[in-house]
């Protein structure tokens, strides 16, 4: 048995793969180039480092769904008023408190402009 060294830009099939006997060409998808970005199709756009990786993601769905729920049961840190996304905010609210005890030194009453 021959042993087949691909080359990049090579003709041969999945170069990033060193070591293979003749016609044990076995990849699911066909090699797909961008032939723009790439006229000697020496990048195959599926089998770069990130996809050859993939498929750990389905052993770190569970670990990491597992760590979220710890994180709801026990939070890292207690909440604060700062990440509080509601219409008020802690700057804003002092600054109306602060309006609020100045109006009233100087004698206006709040209490006439409810509805």
């Amino acid at each position: 048995m021959a042993t087949l060294v691909a080359m990049a830009g090579s003709d041969a099939s999945a170069a990033e793969w060193a070591r293979r006997g003749p016609q044990k060409y076995a990849a699911t998808v066909p090699a797909v180039y961008d032939l723009w970005q790439d006229p000697q199709e020496r990048y195959n756009l599926f089998m770069n480092s990130f996809t050859e990786k993939t498929w750990m993601m389905v052993l770190f769905n569970k670990d990491t769904s597992d760590l979220m729920k710890t994180y709801e049961a026990n939070p890292p840190r207690k909440l604060q008023s700062e990440t509080y996304t509601g219409p008020m905010q802690i700057e804003r609210f002092r600054k109306i408190d602060k309006i609020k005890s100045l109006l009233k030194k100087k004698g206006i009453d709040l209490n006439e402009l409810k509805d």
